[in-house]
């Protein structure tokens, strides 16, 4: 008779789990195009709020590396998100020193893209957060980028 309690018990808390489950959970997919080269690595940083986006990655929630770009392109896919709103940064690091390289005007010298294809006034500096976020609101959202050199 234990066992049988026991057994019910443990399918109540199996279905209930099932009934009750987060369904406010959707998967964001980084497809970025416009590589110059596959030399290197490409790394994508997704912020779920403003606080360090753009450029504190150590502020990300989340980040991926992708080694192997093939037709210069590169895909990320974040899973288990919540519904919300992110923004993210695409960096192509070509010569693999883990960070970005600047021109002496403080400018990139290598390749980077925001969500949103977001760029900051006039086409110069960092986009806001507002400028670049993205909405994950279903299941699978897909987001395409170019990047810019």
């Amino acid at each position: 008779m234990k066992n049988t309690i026991k057994i019910f018990i443990m399918f109540f808390i199996v279905l209930a789990g099932t009934i009750f489950a987060d369904d406010n959970i959707g998967k964001l997919i980084v497809k970025v195009s416009g590589l110059h080269s596959s030399n290197g690595y490409v790394v994508c940083h997704i912020f779920n709020s403003k606080d360090g986006y753009p450029t504190k990655s150590k502020k990300a929630m989340k980040y991926i590396n992708d080694f192997n770009l093939k037709n210069k392109t590169a895909e990320f896919v974040f899973e288990n998100l919540p519904y919300g709103d992110y923004a993210f940064t695409v960096h192509h690091d070509e010569n693999a020193n883990h960070k970005m390289d600047k021109t002496w005007m403080g400018l990139p010298a290598e390749g980077w893209a925001c969500s949103n294809n977001a760029k900051g006034s006039l086409g110069l500096g960092v986009p806001k957060f507002d400028k670049a976020k993205i909405t994950v609101n279903k299941p699978t959202v897909t987001s395409n980028v170019k990047m810019n050199y």
